[in-house]
Protein backbone atom coordinates (compact mmCIF):
# COMPACT_ATOMS: atom_id res chain seq x y z
CA UNK A 1 0.00 0.00 0.00
CA UNK A 2 1.45 3.26 -1.16
CA UNK A 3 0.41 6.59 1.33
CA UNK A 4 1.11 9.70 -1.24
CA UNK A 5 1.10 12.63 0.94
CA UNK A 6 3.02 14.59 -1.19
CA UNK A 7 0.69 17.29 -1.50
CA UNK A 8 0.41 17.97 2.79
CA UNK A 9 4.12 18.79 2.73
CA UNK A 10 5.18 22.11 2.18
CA UNK A 11 8.24 24.07 2.92
CA UNK A 12 5.86 27.11 3.42
CA UNK A 13 7.43 29.05 6.61
CA UNK A 14 4.62 31.54 8.11
CA UNK A 15 4.70 35.07 7.81
CA UNK A 16 5.37 37.96 10.48
CA UNK A 17 4.26 41.20 9.56
CA UNK A 18 5.58 43.80 11.79
CA UNK A 19 4.79 47.22 9.51
CA UNK A 20 3.43 47.82 6.44
CA UNK A 21 5.81 46.44 4.06
CA UNK A 22 8.37 44.90 6.80
CA UNK A 23 6.52 40.48 6.99
CA UNK A 24 9.18 38.54 7.41
CA UNK A 25 9.19 34.35 7.59
CA UNK A 26 9.25 33.06 10.90
CA UNK A 27 11.48 29.54 11.43
CA UNK A 28 9.34 27.27 12.26
CA UNK A 29 11.84 24.31 11.25
CA UNK A 30 12.65 21.45 13.67
CA UNK A 31 16.07 22.44 13.99
CA UNK A 32 15.06 26.10 14.50
CA UNK A 33 12.40 25.06 17.15
CA UNK A 34 15.10 23.08 18.86
CA UNK A 35 17.48 25.70 19.37
CA UNK A 36 14.26 28.26 20.44
CA UNK A 37 13.50 25.41 23.34
CA UNK A 38 16.97 25.02 24.16
CA UNK A 39 17.57 28.87 24.49
CA UNK A 40 14.52 29.07 26.48
CA UNK A 41 15.58 26.35 28.95
CA UNK A 42 18.96 28.31 29.28
CA UNK A 43 16.88 31.57 29.83
CA UNK A 44 15.09 30.50 33.13
CA UNK A 45 18.45 29.32 34.48
CA UNK A 46 20.07 32.76 34.13
CA UNK A 47 19.75 34.84 37.16
CA UNK A 48 19.94 38.79 35.78
CA UNK A 49 17.07 40.44 34.40
CA UNK A 50 19.21 41.80 31.61
CA UNK A 51 20.57 38.05 31.09
CA UNK A 52 17.25 37.05 30.64
CA UNK A 53 16.35 39.51 28.35
CA UNK A 54 19.23 39.30 26.08
CA UNK A 55 18.37 35.26 26.05
CA UNK A 56 14.93 36.09 24.55
CA UNK A 57 16.43 38.80 21.77
CA UNK A 58 18.78 35.36 20.92
CA UNK A 59 15.93 33.34 20.36
CA UNK A 60 13.75 36.31 18.30
CA UNK A 61 17.10 36.62 16.25
CA UNK A 62 17.31 32.31 15.83
CA UNK A 63 13.23 32.55 14.53
CA UNK A 64 12.88 35.43 12.01
CA UNK A 65 15.42 36.73 9.38
CA UNK A 66 18.50 39.21 9.51
CA UNK A 67 16.55 41.49 7.92
CA UNK A 68 13.71 41.31 10.66
CA UNK A 69 16.14 41.03 13.30
CA UNK A 70 17.61 44.54 11.67
CA UNK A 71 14.37 46.26 11.81
CA UNK A 72 13.69 45.26 15.35
CA UNK A 73 16.61 46.96 16.72
CA UNK A 74 15.67 50.25 14.42
CA UNK A 75 12.90 50.60 15.53
CA UNK A 76 13.51 50.72 19.31
CA UNK A 77 10.53 48.95 20.85
CA UNK A 78 9.90 48.60 24.45
CA UNK A 79 10.04 45.49 26.52
CA UNK A 80 6.02 45.10 25.62
CA UNK A 81 6.28 44.97 21.93
CA UNK A 82 9.72 42.19 22.02
CA UNK A 83 6.72 39.63 23.89
CA UNK A 84 4.14 40.32 21.60
CA UNK A 85 7.37 39.18 19.04
CA UNK A 86 8.32 36.15 21.25
CA UNK A 87 4.27 35.12 21.34
CA UNK A 88 3.66 35.59 17.67
CA UNK A 89 7.08 32.92 16.86
CA UNK A 90 5.39 30.93 19.50
CA UNK A 91 2.34 30.73 18.06
CA UNK A 92 3.17 30.40 14.34
CA UNK A 93 5.16 27.31 15.30
CA UNK A 94 2.34 25.60 17.12
CA UNK A 95 0.09 26.62 14.55
CA UNK A 96 -1.80 28.32 16.78
CA UNK A 97 -3.51 31.67 16.20
CA UNK A 98 -1.80 34.53 18.66
CA UNK A 99 -5.20 35.14 20.67
CA UNK A 100 -5.33 30.76 21.74
CA UNK A 101 -1.29 31.38 22.68
CA UNK A 102 -1.75 34.49 25.04
CA UNK A 103 -5.10 32.81 26.49
CA UNK A 104 -3.01 29.66 27.03
CA UNK A 105 0.12 31.57 28.45
CA UNK A 106 -2.79 33.34 30.87
CA UNK A 107 -4.14 30.78 31.68
CA UNK A 108 -0.55 29.03 32.74
CA UNK A 109 0.47 32.66 34.43
CA UNK A 110 3.17 32.31 31.73
CA UNK A 111 5.15 35.55 31.15
CA UNK A 112 8.23 35.33 29.20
Amino acid sequence: MLYDIANKLTNKRPEVRLAEGHVFKINNTKTGVIMMDHKIKEAEKLETLEEKLNAYDEVIGLMLTAEAREFIASQDYGLEMYEVIFKTITAAIQNKSLEEVEAEEAKAGFRP
